[in-house]
């Protein structure tokens, strides 16, 4: 058998090489292989920012996919910073709001449906233009019955039955149904150009399969009829309201918006609704005059 010529990873160092996207770095020392994936890892140093990287592979050396990670977690505080500067400005009245095209709408006929979508209590808020015209929180009550929250009166809806066996999931049959049917009605009634939905996000699976079964549902009656139905993440409108990343403040805070737009206090899906609609609305520009 010949001999296996064996890489001395040492003599690297001091070598200046190129990397993809972040400039020349400098290869510093030789930090050893892990046993188990037989890794090679080194310490290099960027030449432009002065930042060190500890623990980078062979592979991505070769490759040159290596990442100044300094350099990315500043540019990111510096445009988060500037997000909240120019949000400050455009409240105090001193720059105007940038806007994002998405869909052709004229701006003094765009109506808006907005949902928040829960198992048991689904929040919607319906915009004409930048006006709020509807909104409300279809939830069950200790009987089971499907209502309306934040209106004037509460509402009962006939419960139904699609294919559930066993009581449980008759019910909760019944709850997507219901919510379901009553999403519908609002989109015949007012017939929307566009409606967005917050997006599931990872929690209970039982919970997330049910959300995404109703949102479903919804999506494809918006294909039949054409109508532009866009899933924003929780984390869009509440960045745009500057708001903690905790729930009970983002509850707390969605609340206190909303009361403060629609003057009397709403539930917090129906809070949650007003919210994401009045950041889709904000952020929404068609160029269309």
């Amino acid at each position: 058998m010949g001999k296996v010529n064996r890489i001395d990873y040492t003599s690297y160092e001091g070598q200046v090489r190129k990397s993809n996207k972040y400039g020349e770095y400098e290869i510093q020392s030789y930090s050893g292989m892990e046993s188990k994936t037989k890794t090679h890892f080194f310490t290099i140093r960027f030449i432009d920012t002065g930042n060190v990287e500890e623990a980078v592979s062979w592979k991505k050396i070769k490759s040159g996919a290596i990442t100044d990670s300094r350099l990315v977690d500043l540019q990111k505080k510096i445009k988060k910073s500037e997000v909240v500067r120019q949000r400050n400005m455009v409240a105090k009245g001193q720059m105007k709001e940038k806007k994002v095209k998405r869909y052709p709408i004229a701006r003094d006929k765009m109506v808006v449906l907005a949902l928040d979508l829960s198992t048991n209590s689904t929040g919607y808020a319906l915009f004409k233009d930048t006006t709020i015209v509807d909104f409300g929180s279809i939830t069950y009550g200790e009987n089971k019955q499907l209502s309306l929250k934040d209106k004037n009166t509460l509402k009962e809806i006939p419960s139904t039955t699609l294919f559930g066996i066993g009581e449980k999931d008759m019910w909760l049959d019944n709850r997507l149904k219901n919510m379901y049917q009553f999403i519908i009605k609002l989109i015949n009634q007012h017939h929307p150009q566009l409606v967005v939905i917050e997006d599931c996000y990872l929690m209970n699976v039982n919970v997330l399969k049910t959300l995404m079964l109703l949102q479903g549902y919804i999506r494809g009656v918006c294909l039949n009829k054409d109508i532009p139905c866009e899933l924003l993440m929780p984390s869009s409108w509440q960045n745009y309201f500057n708001m903690e990343h905790k729930r009970e403040k983002i509850k707390e805070r969605s609340k206190e918006i909303a009361k403060a737009t629609v003057k009397q206090e709403v539930w917090e899906d129906t809070a949650d609704a007003l919210c994401l609609g009045m950041y889709a609305v904000a952020t929404l520009d068609s160029g269309v005059k």
